[in-house]
């Protein structure tokens, strides 16, 4: 099953950091998440048991849970976009996880818009 969301927003990528604003603008009430988080994955090529059970998972998406959501985002991409198709666990999740760790190489020339972060 396929879930199509259309967003507008703006996004700041830095070496350690992401700030963005994203905006639903066709939704019931215009719903507008403000995202501060690590600029980090970690990138799981093997089965793990979920931190939140799929019965209990809308729970973070209430409006008092938002903020959360971005830092606990476990997801997988079918894409031209990114090169493989495992699941990847962002922000402050990403940080404790037990997945091959991706970070921004800022020590090399290549630009951050190569990279596929």
């Amino acid at each position: 099953m396929s879930i199509k969301i259309s967003l507008n927003g703006g996004i700041d990528i830095g070496n350690g950091y992401v700030k963005a604003v994203i905006e639903n603008p066709n939704g019931k009430s215009s719903t507008r998440d403000v995202i501060d988080m690590p600029s980090s994955v970690a990138v799981m090529t093997r089965p793990n048991q979920l931190p939140v059970s799929d019965l209990e998972a809308s729970a973070v998406l209430l409006p008092e849970q938002r903020p959360d959501f971005y830092n606990q985002l476990d997801a997988s991409f079918s894409t031209p976009l990114v090169p493989d198709s495992h699941r990847r666990v962002f922000g402050e999740r990403s940080l404790t996880s037990d997945g091959a760790f991706e970070e921004f190489d800022i020590v090399g020339r290549a630009s951050k818009a190569k990279q596929p972060l």
